[in-house]
This record gives structure tokens, C-alpha cells and sequence, in this order.
């Protein structure tokens, strides 16, 4: 997060990189959720997602026998229930909804993640956080707000006709 003094760290840098990423996710899902299976397309990407990781696993880690046991019920759960339940669930509801207000609502992840945290776990948020929060369900309030339609002047009509 932006400290005191707006300083911006690298950690932000790859905040930014992953937002970037899931346009991109959620741009490939609309664009193919037309054409193929919502559940065909959740195993590609399954596939694609868990090819690159064991890439990157064998070749930026150290790894053992013993430290794929230790993890394996925690890798399991993040493989079943977000990826394989979650991704699912967002390609069967994304596939009707424009891009624009499904990026909308994911953005409010963190909003909820904060709600429950508090909730759950006894997390606490400072008041700058809270307001970010607040600054967050204010512009997916203020972007879904029904505009109002432009009237036209007698002129524009007749030029119209």
C-alpha cells in the first residue's frame, strides 16, 4: 500500500502488473466464454495455470519431496476451491456480463476481504483504510448510476429528419 508521503515500493509496482493481468483474464474470458463451454474453458485455463507454475516451480525454487508433502493439503484447497470452483463460478457468471461491470464488481474484492477480516479474524483497518474502502463502493456506485439521457433540441431533431 501507499505509505506516508505517497511513496510508491515495488510491491506496488506488481500490484499494478497483477491488475493488468486480471483485465487481461477477464478480457480472454469475454471474448471466449462465447464461443466454447464455460467448463471446457475452466480446464484450459486450469491447464495453462498449472503447467506455468510447475515451470516456475522447478525452475525458481528448491524442490523436495518433504516440502511438497508439507503443502500438499493447503495446494490442494488453493487448486479445488479457487482455481478449479472459483475460476469455474466467474466463467458461467462472466459470460453474460459486460466486461466493464464484471471488473467493476471484482474490484470490490477488497472491499468484502476487509469486511470479512475484520469480521472473522479480528483484522483491524485504520481509518485510511476505511475510507479507501468507502472511496471504493463510491465509484462502483457512482460508475453503475443510471445516466440521464441527453435531450435533444428541436433543431438536432428536425436535422434528424
Amino acid at each position: 500500500c501507499i505509505k506516508e508521503g505517497f511513496t510508491v515500493e515495488t510491491s506496488d509496482l506488481y500490484l499494478v502488473l497483477c491488475a493488468a493481468l486480471f483485465t487481461g483474464q477477464i478480457l480472454f474470458v469475454d471474448h471466449f466464454s462465447e464461443k466454447v463451454d464455460g467448463f471446457t474453458l475452466s480446464c484450459g485455463e486450469f491447464l495453462v495455470t498449472s503447467s506455468l507454475s510447475a515451470i516456475f516451480m522447478f525452475t525458481q525454487e528448491t524442490v523436495t519431496a518433504e516440502a511438497l508433502r508439507a503443502c500438499m493439503m493447503p495446494m490442494l484447497y488453493v487448486a479445488i476451491m479457487s482455481s478449479c470452483v472459483g475460476y469455474t463460478c466467474q466463467i458461467l457468471a462472466q459470460r453474460d456480463g459486460d466486461p466493464a461491470l464484471v471488473s467493476l464488481l471484482f474490484s470490490t474484492e477488497a472491499i468484502f476481504s476487509a469486511i470479512f477480516g475484520a469480521a472473522l479474524m479480528n483484522d483491524r483497518l485504520s481509518s485510511r483504510e476505511w475510507i479507501g474502502c468507502g472511496l471504493m463502493v463510491a465509484a462502483v456506485l457512482l460508475a453503475e448510476w443510471p445516466a440521464k439521457k441527453k435531450e435533444k433540441v428541436p433543431a438536432e431533431a428536425a436535422a434528424e429528419m
